[in-house]
């Protein structure tokens, strides 16, 4: 229990204040969203991934223009810094960074000749993992539950789980954007392609299937997902028209309308209710079935909007939530910002 050993002299200052008929001080509120850093590099953050209140680690592309390098940032606790990567790295289209522990952090993307790669941290070095992917294949979404449990999807509807030893592949009837996953099961989101449907697969019992949405017949996209338990997961996307929450609590999907733009990436917020970006800028929190817009302290003026490209939960906090992203011009992002919710 945190602060366990300094009751002392303060515990009893504080029962004799409730002795005396004094309210005890309240708890301060976790800190809103605010900007925590600013990076001086010509990239464009991707994604951003957390395994402890220590240990965090956010990861920029080399811009599609050339004229930037890819970089990898790490929190150790108390400061955000580069992490070094290999020379031929730093040119790369990295796609993302996924991670369960300090020592099993994996990095995806596309590499010389269109080749995408998966490479993993093993607290000492990194090194590359022979994965069957082939040029111009396209890794959307990385999802590691352990140095022997790595799944990847790609853009054309692959999909490959790793044993630690040899892969295995599946052909999915989508276009996957992200995943998630519980105990034994897998729900990977995205979209149809041919008539653009929203489409969530879900893998158990050694199968693929896929789940039957509301809305199927609309035009939309899953773009985001997150596995709250074994019956209940939530995403976040399009349904077409406007942004949608889909929900599944062991029955029937049901579909919620979200605020007027899409929304792309989405975390529970700790206490039972959830936050998702905006493609359109700003993070919006749903709670008690209403949606409101966080405000978000440190941004600096511009004319373009902050758009939270991903966010990720901190484990081990109540309602900590670091995000990576910036000021988005329409065509590039003009700065590189990392943004923090909570302690």
């Amino acid at each position: 229990m945190k602060g366990a050993g300094r009751v002392g002299l303060a515990g009893c200052l504080v029962a004799g204040a409730v002795g005396l008929g004094v309210p005890a001080a309240e708890a301060a509120p976790a800190p809103g969203w605010r900007v925590v850093k600013k990076v001086s590099a010509k990239g464009e953050f991707q994604s951003v991934a957390a395994v402890s209140a220590k240990r965090a680690w956010a990861v920029l592309s080399a811009p599609m223009d050339g004229n930037g390098a890819a970089a990898l940032l790490r929190w150790n606790g108390k400061k955000w810094s580069k992490q070094k990567l290999p020379a031929s790295y730093s040119r790369y289209a990295l796609g993302g960074v996924e991670a369960t522990s300090a020592n099993n952090v994996w990095l995806y993307g596309v590499g010389k000749g269109h080749k995408p790669f998966l490479a993993r941290w093993n607290g000492k070095t990194w090194k590359k993992v022979p994965a069957p992917l082939k040029p111009y294949q396209k890794v959307t979404s990385l999802l590691v539950r352990g140095p022997k449990n790595v799944w990847f999807f790609t853009h054309e509807g692959g999909a490959g789980h790793y044993n630690g030893t040899k892969w295995r592949t599946y052909k999915l009837d989508m276009e996957p954007v992200d995943s998630a996953a519980h105990g034994g099961t897998v729900w990977v989101a995205g979209y149809e392609p041919e008539q653009r449907l929203p489409r969530i697969a879900v893998w158990k019992g050694g199968k693929w299937t896929y789940a039957a949405l509301p809305n199927g017949e609309t035009a939309g996209f899953v773009s985001g997902i997150t596995a709250l338990g074994p019956k209940k997961v939530r995403a976040v996307g399009d349904d077409g028209s406007r942004g949608a929450l889909y929900s599944w609590d062991g029955g029937k999907w049901k579909v919620t309308r979200a605020p007027g733009t899409s929304l792309r990436s989405v975390v529970p917020d700790g206490s039972g209710g959830l936050w998702a970006s905006s493609r359109k800028g700003g993070v919006y929190r749903y709670k008690g079935g209403k949606w409101t817009r966080a405000s978000i302290k440190g941004g600096g003026k511009s004319k373009h909007p902050l758009v939270l490209v991903d966010l990720a939960r901190i484990p081990g906090t109540k309602a900590s939530v670091w995000a990576v992203g910036g000021h988005y011009g329409g065509r590039y992002f003009t700065d590189d910002l990392i943004f923090k919710y909570g302690k």
